[in-house]
């Protein structure tokens, strides 16, 4: 028996727990390893394609300070993550291709990519600072999202939203797989 209906689920409960476990993994006592920055950027585009889900509940101002923030955090935590996924690329390579590795390996900033992120980067003082201005921006952006009122959705709108979403993926991808 098909339904002829949608159930939509909550979209400020569901933000709200994205940033919350964002705001959680970026506290004053955590510190970058490859885990949480990659989680964190995670539920930062979590958050991002749930608030423009619900773009057309919120007045045009609010969606895009906290879309701003949302992109803001993850580009804060952009860096680390790149650097991760060198090194995994470099360890790949280096398993592969060891005599390649073994020409180019004396390069310092190879070096620098290959050690581990506790020795290299994670105890600096800007590191943290980073760390701590993405958590002040979550918790601004939560504090903020309490107090927006999204009425009551209409799923033909969002589901208008969704089949905009699937028809952008689908040119990008039938883009991608005919010209890699």
């Amino acid at each position: 028996m098909l339904l002829n209906y949608v159930k939509i689920k909550d979209i400020k409960p569901a933000l709200s727990e994205y940033i919350r476990d964002s705001v959680r993994l970026t506290g004053p006592d955590s510190l970058p390893d490859d885990k949480t920055v990659h989680d964190i950027r995670v539920l930062m585009k979590k958050s991002r394609a749930a608030i423009k889900l619900a773009s057309t509940l919120l007045d045009q101002e609010t969606f895009t300070r906290e879309y701003s923030a949302f992109r803001e955090v993850g580009s804060i935590l952009s860096q680390w993550r790149e650097t991760s996924v060198q090194r995994k690329l470099l360890k790949d390579i280096r398993k592969k291709h060891p005599e390649l590795m073994s020409q180019i390996g004396s390069d310092e900033r190879i070096a620098v990519l290959m050690k581990k992120p506790e020795t290299s980067s994670s105890s600096s003082p800007e590191v943290k600072e980073k760390f701590t201005a993405a958590n002040e921006i979550l918790k601004k952006s939560w504090y903020r999202i309490r107090f927006i009122n999204p009425g009551i959705p209409d799923p033909e709108k969002m589901l208008k939203e969704l089949d905009k979403s699937y028809g952008l993926a689908k040119e990008c991808y039938i883009i991608a797989r005919n010209s890699p």
